[in-house]
């Protein structure tokens, strides 16, 4: 789950032709962001560029979901017997504590790490590979909890498509001799209108591609516990901007300018 910017904002519109007198303003060390109709801050207020300690510009990107196999081939197919496979997404949090493994075999396993469990029991035969691939299927497609769908992936073989992209990659384990693969790698959203939205509420237009920036910072703030000297604390703005409207490549160039200290003149980096 990504982490929430300290601030930030998201400009849909308002960039002018002369983005660093009216938009991305930086004077004596100080950067001043503004945009959108009418113009208005972005930032609460103006960056101290000393404090800063990193930056990011992060391409719009639509997202891959991730898709991945378990080949059950390889496994050793006997009567009575359980199978598992888990799925783990390391990047989710806050999950209940509730083992839900009646009727499913499924398991909100960490409290931390969300594990979904599925398990399945052979009959009074060995199963075929296929067969057990057929009862994984169906096992994970009914849990009402899932993160991932499942599919054949060929013979003996389970598919797993990610079912929500912000949910982030997910690792696999099952029994031994089952093959575990990934064709296609979990790529995550970036600038997308959801990606906007979870951050800034209805800010984000419905098919707008946004570039993304973020700048960590050291935010210096009093502390009881060192009898109330200024502790820094590391925080970051996150910034959205629509791709595609006016002067947008303007503001960018600007911007980047600023932060990857090539701007001119170098005295706009000065000042108390």
């Amino acid at each position: 789950m990504a982490h929430k910017p300290s601030e930030g904002g998201v400009i849909n519109s308002g960039l002018t032709a002369t983005p660093l007198v009216q938009n991305s303003i930086l004077s004596g060390g100080k950067l001043t962001l503004a945009g959108n109709a009418p113009l208005a801050d972005i930032l609460t207020a103006p960056l101290i560029l000393s404090d800063a300690t990193a930056s990011r510009k992060i391409a719009y990107a639509a997202g891959t979901a991730q898709i991945s196999t378990i080949d059950l081939s390889a496994v050793a197919l006997l009567a009575d017997s359980q199978y598992r496979i888990s799925v783990e997404f390391p990047r989710l949090i806050g999950f209940n504590t509730v083992q839900v493994m009646a009727d499913g075999g499924r398991a909100e396993s960490n409290d931390l790490v969300p594990i979904r469990e599925y398990v399945v029991t052979s009959g009074t035969s060995a199963p075929t590979a296929n067969a057990l691939r057929d009862l994984f299927i169906a096992r994970i497609n009914a849990d009402a909890g899932k993160r991932v769908t499942a599919a054949s992936g060929g013979a003996g073989t389970v598919q797993l498509t990610q079912d929500v992209l912000s949910d982030g990659a997910f690792t696999m384990t099952s029994a031994s001799g089952a093959v575990i693969a990934t064709g296609t790698p979990h790529v995550a959203p970036a600038g997308t209108p959801a990606v906007v939205n979870a951050d800034y509420p209805n800010q984000g237009a419905a098919a707008g591609t946004y570039t993304t920036y973020e700048i960590d910072f050291v935010n210096f703030k009093r502390s009881n516990v060192v009898s109330g000297a200024l502790v820094g604390y590391p925080e970051f703005i996150r910034v959205y901007v629509l791709l595609g409207q006016s002067h947008y490549a303007a503001f960018i160039t600007a911007i980047d300018a600023e932060l990857d200290g090539t701007h001119t003149p170098v005295s706009d980096y000065l000042g108390i």
